[in-house]
């Protein structure tokens, strides 16, 4: 089939108005081409940004727990209620990026199910190790120039 415009009554055929137009698009800069997505690409979207995502979401459940725990001195319920609707919130927004874990003890056992991988675990815990220990000091440091007191006046 030739590609030249076929006149049919006076009229252009839609396939090569179809491909011209396609083509002005892309000469004009309207269509971005991508490449196909590279190795790197796309290891950061299925490793590293769920990675990224534990971390952030370990350090600020621990941070925000922490701090509502010091700060407002309340009874049990209250405290307990807060820090469930505070993982409700969390997973709801990290869920979708990483699985929303924030607990190894989670993914041990989403790995134990065959749900992870043990590469993606491993990677996992050291996140939400360190997003623990990030958060756990910012609530600490917080604390500290509130009071403005020394760190270890607040440890027992």
């Amino acid at each position: 089939m030739e590609t030249s415009p076929v006149k049919d009554k006076g009229r252009v055929s839609l396939e090569r108005l179809d491909e011209d137009f396609l083509q002005q698009r892309v000469h004009y800069g309207d269509i971005q081409t991508h490449p196909e997505p590279s190795m790197a690409r796309d290891i950061f979207h299925k490793l590293w940004k769920p990675v990224l995502a534990e971390f952030i979401a370990t350090a600020l459940y621990l941070c925000t727990g922490i701090t509502t725990v010091v700060d407002t001195k309340a009874e049990v319920f209250p405290v307990a209620v807060g820090h469930a609707m505070l993982i409700f919130l969390i997973v709801s927004a990290f869920g979708p990026v990483s699985g929303g874990h924030v607990n190894p003890i989670v993914t041990l056992s989403l790995f134990l199910l065959g749900e992870v991988s043990f590469l993606r675990m491993i990677f996992y815990w050291i996140a939400q190790i360190l997003g623990s220990i990030t958060g756990s000091a910012i609530a600490l440091v917080r604390r500290c120039s509130e009071k403005r007191e020394e760190p270890h006046s607040l440890i027992p």
